[in-house]
């Protein structure tokens, strides 16, 4: 049994921004705060993260940083 995965791996859309296909996806919103504390953790500035688009239990996020 795992966790979610990242289908495909993250797809660079900048030199600072990512976009990132999981599944299963319960709660997305989990993922969010999940990824925000793994940016500050690693000293990326002004970390960003939002759910682009949600499907059934497919999440696509926006992870960005400075």
């Amino acid at each position: 049994m795992g966790g979610p995965s990242a289908r495909g791996g993250p797809r660079r859309a900048g030199p600072t921004r990512y976009a990132l296909t999981c599944r299963p996806v319960v709660v997305a919103g989990f993922y969010v705060g999940l990824f925000l504390a793994g940016l500050e953790a690693s000293g990326a500035r002004h970390p960003s993260v939002q759910i682009v688009r949600r499907e059934g239990e497919e999440a696509v996020y926006d992870i960005a940083w400075r």
